[in-house]
């Protein structure tokens, strides 16, 4: 074998080794296992709860692992022993000790257990349930049918303010029946009232009191935006009715200036016309009319000559008949 052959198969060597004490490290760490260990873990608010956590050693020798917990939780949460030796194949047992007190919120909180030890790094996530009480749970199904009303009053409500559309009209929108956001919060809130519903059916009363406070902080924010609005449709509706009283007294007046002026015209018209004579005649006091052109005057009775030889006519003005 050349001296290169040999170089080449020495490295090799030399790199299979390297991989399989790597692969030793990495199969090291799972040397430990949990048992059995549940994936949501309760305990009732005020109280106090224990629960074991069995680990177990498969690897190929004794180890001391020490055994902590992490919670999101505002309780108090500790492991005992803190650490202890297992020997290979055998079972460790540790106890972790649960504290609630009552002013605790109920909810689920994300938690894990960590164990370490020589080349030993295994972790266990679950849940951390605080449960209600008894007492608890009857408070939370009240809050929830606090909320079912709250929603149907809030629903009719806002049935009654969108029936006006002035302000929408204003805004622009004359095809829209109400306003978008607070549609979509009264459906989300009506989402979380039948969660609500289901859960206590369900005696998932940590899902019940979530929804339900998330819903009552919900609904508050849509009795403010109603009211918002009802106080913008009564602003709105008042400068409607002062435009239209504008417009209405406007050609009332106009309407009533030309009536007054037309009836005085016709009163100017009527008194001048009903003082005027209707014709001025000249008539004989007594006898017929002499015919035109007639010179036989002495027929006629009713005419006398006075001065130099003109016949005497009295006149007669005669007035319209009314």
């Amino acid at each position: 074998m050349s001296t290169k052959t040999s170089a080449v198969f020495i490295t090799a060597l030399f790199l299979l080794s390297v991989g399989f004490s790597t692969l030793g490290l990495a199969q090291s760490t799972e040397t430990f296992v949990f048992l059995d260990f549940p994936s949501q873990v309760q305990v009732v608010v005020g109280s106090s709860s224990i629960q074991s956590v069995s680990v177990k050693n498969i690897g190929d020798y004794v180890n001391v692992v020490d055994l902590s917990v992490e919670t999101t939780a505002p309780i108090s949460a500790s492991v005992t022993p803190g650490s202890q030796q297992i020997d290979r194949g055998d079972t460790g047992t540790f106890s972790l000790s649960l504290l609630s007190s009552p002013s605790d919120v109920i909810n689920r909180y994300p938690s894990k257990l960590h164990l370490r030890g020589n080349g030993v790094d295994v972790t266990k996530d679950f849940t951390l349930v605080v449960v209600p009480t008894p007492e608890k749970k009857f408070e939370i199904n009240s809050n929830y049918l606090v909320l079912l009303n709250k929603y149907e009053s809030l629903n009719k409500r806002f049935s009654e303010v969108k029936g006006s559309g002035c302000v929408l009209v204003r805004a622009g929108d004359v095809n829209a029946v109400a306003p978008k956001q607070i549609v979509d919060d009264l459906q989300t809130l009506n989402d979380k009232v039948e969660k609500s519903r289901i859960a206590i059916k369900e005696d998932d009363f940590v899902t019940a009191d979530v929804e339900t406070n998330k819903g009552k902080d919900l609904s508050n924010k849509i009795d403010s935006d109603i009211n918002s609005l009802r106080a913008a449709q009564e602003s709105c509706e008042a400068d409607k009715a002062r435009v239209s009283g504008y417009l209405t007294g406007g050609t009332l007046g106009t309407t009533l200036g030309i009536v007054v002026i037309v009836a005085l015209l016709g009163l100017m018209a009527y008194n001048h016309y009903s003082k005027k004579p209707e014709i001025r005649k000249l008539i004989p006091s007594s006898s017929p009319m002499p015919k035109s052109g007639s010179t036989n005057l002495a027929q006629h009775p009713g005419v006398k000559r006075v001065g130099q030889g003109r016949p005497e006519f009295r006149y007669e003005f005669r007035k319209k008949d009314k």
